[in-house]
């Protein structure tokens, strides 16, 4: 896990979008990964992102 006052942050970070909620990048090595046929797994949809933490941090 980085940190957002690690030294490397700014290297990691501007990998991704800016947004007020910026405070940790998982880095992971991954070795495995499955996939599943899905045939149980419910659909949702995706109505759009959220505002909320962005309207408190303008408090």
């Amino acid at each position: 896990m980085l940190h957002n006052k690690a030294p490397d942050w700014l290297i990691y970070s501007n990998l991704f979008p800016e947004s007020v909620a910026d405070r940790q990048i998982f880095i992971l090595d991954i070795n495995v990964v499955q996939a599943s046929c899905a045939m149980s797994v419910h659909y949702f949809k995706f109505d759009g992102d959220r505002d909320d933490l962005a309207k408190w941090s303008e408090r």
